[in-house]
């Protein structure tokens, strides 16, 4: 994947996490259940701080993570919204809209061979493709969540 692909990957997938973001009524943004034990707050919390994940590694090209990697995915999720629980929800959006063109300025700064090629980055293993790392945190993690929110906006339609 080349870095335009990634870029226009990403904000296609963003767009259509930030459409479905607004369909959510807002009585149903910080408290209800939209999957397993995350209301749409605790998403964008979640999705947040993986991209912020990717902010890191690309302004220092280093793959050095927050401790919470070395938790297992369940308790790595319920710790972000542990420490992000009192965040209110105008900041939490605040944060999800100004993070985005961020992390796409760095992925176009990025040489395109950067992409491909895991010695660009300090700690990467050898193995590891450095676009699939970014792609897995942002467009794939996004749609993730995309289907959680489709199924939820579902839920409640059926309900009225």
């Amino acid at each position: 994947m080349n870095r335009s692909e990634l870029v226009q990957r990403i904000v296609s997938s963003r767009s259509i996490l930030s459409d479905l973001i607004e369909q959510v009524p807002e009585k149903h943004r910080d408290r209800t259940m939209i999957a397993g034990m995350m209301t749409l707050k605790d998403i964008i919390i979640h999705i947040c701080w993986f991209e912020l994940e990717m902010v890191n590694m690309l302004e220092t090209m280093k793959l050095q993570g927050s401790p919470l990697w070395e938790l297992g995915t369940d308790e790595r999720n319920t710790r972000i919204q542990e420490l992000h629980a009192d965040l209110p929800w105008q900041q939490v959006i605040f944060d999800f809209e100004k993070i985005q063109p961020v992390l796409i300025e760095l992925i176009e700064g990025l040489e395109e061979a950067a992409l491909e090629n895991p010695t660009y980055f300090n700690n990467m293993p050898e193995e590891w493709i450095p676009f699939e790392i970014i792609a897995g945190n942002t467009f794939e993690h996004y749609e993730h969540h995309i289907r959680d929110i489709k199924e939820f906006l579902i839920d409640i339609d059926k309900q009225t």
